[in-house]
Parts: C-alpha cells; sequence; structure tokens
C-alpha cells in the first residue's frame, strides 16, 4: 500500500511539474504536503496520530466500539450481517465504504 500511496504523490508532483498556474502549482504543493505527512500503521500498532489503519477482519470486529474511526474501507470478504454490526458500531456522521 505504502508502494502505491508514494507512487500518487509522485504523479501528483508530476501534475505539479507540468503546469505553469501558479495557483495550480501552490494547490499540487499543498496536496503533497499533506500526502508525504499521512501515516500508515496496522491496528496492532495503534498510535493517536494515526491518520489510516490496516486491519482484519476479525481486528475491527474485536475493538467492539469503532467509534474514533470516521472512515472504514471494507475491501474483504464480509456477510451483510458483519457489515450492518460494525456500521451500527461506528459514531454518527462516520462513513463505511464497502468494496466487492
Amino acid at each position: 500500500m505504502m508502494k502505491k500511496w508514494w507512487r500518487l504523490i509522485w504523479r501528483t508532483k508530476q501534475e505539479q511539474a507540468s503546469t505553469l498556474l501558479r495557483l495550480r502549482i501552490s494547490v499540487f504543493a499543498k496536496q503533497c504536503y499533506g500526502m508525504e505527512r499521512t501515516t500508515m500503521r496496522t491496528l496492532s500498532q495503534p498510535l493517536t496520530d494515526t491518520d489510516v489503519y490496516f486491519a482484519l477482519p476479525e481486528e475491527v470486529s474485536a475493538l467492539g466500539g469503532v467509534t474514533q474511526f470516521q472512515t472504514i474501507y471494507v475491501i474483504s470478504e464480509l456477510d451483510d450481517s458483519a457489515i450492518a454490526k460494525l456500521a451500527d458500531a461506528m459514531s454518527a456522521g462516520a462513513v463505511l465504504v464497502r468494496y466487492q
């Protein structure tokens, strides 16, 4: 995942280098700045300043309440009841994205 993330940053820098418009250059610079500082960890290494966590379905289920997460992306096979249970545990306004 990190390799893909850095590849995306590199493409963003290429876009920045390909324009002469100062506003677009500034936007790309801010975007790269934020992306380079994004921290990613597994759920077994919880730190309060982490932006993105990766977890197996059973790790998320073991959490019980997942109210501290604003967005959860589910990319593994989970049945509808497991998805509903996860969504019910999330705080109001949080987003659950399910990839199939």
